[in-house]
């Protein structure tokens, strides 16, 4: 899916606008719901985080 790195995974953190695709891939990918909101959750997380 492209992300490999911490790089990558804040880059994706910093770009809400992108999450529901990712979880779409994710799902494709075996993700139930609640986990994909779990992660969903971590990224807006990791996002405040970045952005203090």
């Amino acid at each position: 899916m492209g992300l490999v790195t911490e790089e990558d995974l804040d880059l994706i953190c910093t770009l809400p606008e992108a999450w529901d695709e990712v979880g779409v891939v994710l799902q494709a990918g075996g993700l139930t719901t609640i986990e994909w909101l779990m992660v969903k959750e971590a990224f807006k997380t990791k996002a405040r985080k970045l952005s203090g």
